[in-house]
């Protein structure tokens, strides 16, 4: 994947507080881009917990206009919450971003 395609996920895998992002978190791994296929998740942080509370397949995009990610979603029915302590969630995050480094 294209180090300039991340910007999103860094910029939305941890939203401030009580504020709530949709970040892409799967894409298609033969293209490895956001066209074909992309799912993303609703991420809400509330304390000290950060919220997983949906999962939708993206709808719409166009290249490097990732501002788009999340304009249309098809939102899948019964998806299950996911609930993380902050604290541990950043440390995977951390771990993360190491790790492409």
């Amino acid at each position: 994947m294209d180090r300039e395609d991340e910007t999103p996920v860094w910029a939305r895998i941890l939203p401030d507080e009580r504020q709530t992002t949709l970040c892409p978190i799967l894409i298609c791994p033969d293209d490895q881009d956001y066209f074909c296929t992309t799912v993303l998740v609703e991420i809400e942080r509330i304390g000290e917990e950060v919220r997983w509370n949906r999962f939708g397949l993206n709808r719409e995009f166009e290249f490097r206009k990732y501002e788009l990610l999340g304009k249309s979603v098809d939102w899948f029915a019964n998806s299950p919450d996911c609930v993380f302590a902050l604290e541990e969630y950043q440390n995977v995050i951390e771990r993360m971003r190491a790790d492409r480094k």
